[in-house]
Order: C-alpha cells, then sequence, then structure tokens
C-alpha cells in the first residue's frame, strides 16, 4: 500500500505530541489530516479513543494506535516507539489484523455496531431485568440479572472480562455472552460461533432497560422489546508489527 496521507486522531492530553508527529510525517513529504479521510489512520489514545474513532469510520482503514491510555489494549505501539512504529509502516513492514463487529438492531431496526460489546443493562442501579436469551431462534434461558453483555473477541478482554467471561483468542469466530450478577447459580458466559444470531427479550421488570454499544449508550428500552446481535460485514482493520495477543494479556491485563 503506498501511503500518501496520514490522518491524526488525538485525545486531549496527547495533542502536543500529536503535533509533534505531525511536522515529523510532512517532513517525509506526507499529507497530514485531522479527520478521517487518510490513508491511514494514527491515533493517539487509549481503547476509548480507538472505539470512538472507529465508530466515525465510514470505511475500514489501516489503524495504528499509539497507547495514551490506561490499558490501551488496541493500541499497537508505545509513545516511546512511536518513530520506529511510523517507518515499519511506511516501508511497510506490517501486518493487518481485521478485527470482526456486532451489528445491533432493537425491534428490527438496526441502531449501530460494536467492536466491543453491545450491553443491556438496568438503568438504575442494584436493580435487576427479567431477560430472556434466544440463540438462533431457540430460548436459551429466561432469567433474572443486571443486565447482559454480547461480546466479540475484541471485546472479550473489556467489560466481558471483568464481568467474569472467558478471554477470546482474537482468531475465534465467536461471541461471548456474559450476565451481569444473575440471580441463578448456574448462569454462566456462553460461547457461539459468530455465524449465529443473538436475540435478547427485555421483559417487564421493575426498572427500564438501556442498551449501550462501545460504552455509549444509544436508547432506552421498553417492555418486551427485543434486542437482536448478529456479525456485521464490516471489520475494523489494525495494522500489527507482530502476532503478540498472549503478550498483551500478559502485560497489560
Amino acid at each position: 500500500m503506498h501511503i500518501r496521507s496520514v490522518s491524526i486522531i488525538s485525545k486531549e492530553s496527547a495533542e502536543k505530541f500529536a503535533n509533534k508527529i505531525s511536522e515529523y510525517l510532512k517532513n517525509r513529504g506526507l499529507e497530514v489530516r485531522r479527520d478521517l479521510s487518510g490513508d491511514i489512520i494514527l491515533i493517539l489514545g487509549g481503547d476509548g479513543t480507538i472505539l470512538k474513532t472507529c465508530s466515525k469510520l465510514k470505511e475500514p482503514k489501516p489503524i495504528l494506535g499509539i497507547n495514551f491510555g490506561t490499558t490501551g489494549f488496541l493500541a499497537e505501539t508505545s509513545p516511546e516507539e512511536w518513530e520506529i512504529a511510523i517507518e515499519k509502516v511506511l516501508s511497510g513492514e506490517y501486518d493487518i489484523e481485521e478485527r470482526s463487529k456486532i451489528d445491533v438492531f432493537i425491534n428490527g431496526e438496526k441502531i449501530g455496531e460494536a467492536l466491543n460489546e453491545v450491553v443491556v443493562v438496568a438503568e438504575e442501579p442494584v436493580r435487576m431485568l427479567n431477560l430472556d436469551l434466544i440463540i438462533n431462534g431457540e430460548l436459551v434461558d429466561s432469567l433474572r440479572a443486571d443486565g447482559v453483555i454480547i461480546a466479540t473477541p475484541t471485546g472479550s478482554t473489556a467489560y466481558s472480562m471483568s464481568a467474569g467471561g472467558a478471554i477470546l483468542d482474537p482468531e475465534t469466530r465467536a461471541f461471548i455472552i456474559t450476565f451481569i450478577c444473575p440471580f441463578k447459580l448456574g448462569s454462566r458466559s456462553i460461547v457461539v460461533p459468530d455465524k449465529k444470531t443473538i436475540k435478547v427479550v427485555f421483559r417487564k421488570s421493575k426498572c427500564k432497560a438501556l442498551v449501550v454499544v462501545d460504552g455509549k449508550k444509544l436508547c432506552r428500552l421498553n417492555f418486551e422489546d427485543e434486542v437482536f446481535a448478529k456479525l456485521s460485514k464490516n471489520v475494523v482493520r489494525f495494522i500489527r508489527f507482530k502476532k503478540e495477543f498472549y503478550k498483551k494479556v500478559r502485560e497489560r491485563l
């Protein structure tokens, strides 16, 4: 891939660093943009900044994340190694890793896409929801819980993991469903092939529920509303220099 332009997206605290990188790229004869129209997207921030940027992309452009966050699990390099990383990209010494996304629907209408997860959660704290979980048209369980998380392999190291879910290798073609504080001793995470469709029906409860996609609250549910999740045709493309998923698990989690 011949790179002519680079888009730089930065969190506020990394803006001075972004200006430094911008001058470096311009001196290399590259066009620097601050929108999303560059040949590649350079993101200076943590996982939140990367997720927010991915939600705005209209096409899957290669993304290089430089970690200016707390965990930075989605980022590929550190601020100390930015110059080495950029030179590798410009010389073509990298691989592209595609990450799957989830299409999210409510009552048949698409409301968004998730790189990490879609969550159905109680609007009020310390309140439980009555939920039906249905996979490929088959009722799996009806239960009470604070909520439920449907995560991609990318999202398996985020909220789902904090709620007790397993970690999925990024190459796993599956979703993981994790209940949040279920009032049932036998409720455990469920791993299902990503070719299957997942539906959560919000039954009458003592409080309302919210749908949250990649940390962003999208809408409020009414009783009997159906949240539908399936594999998206869209993907996110990350620039990787080495396949070091388990190293990241050791060092960052």
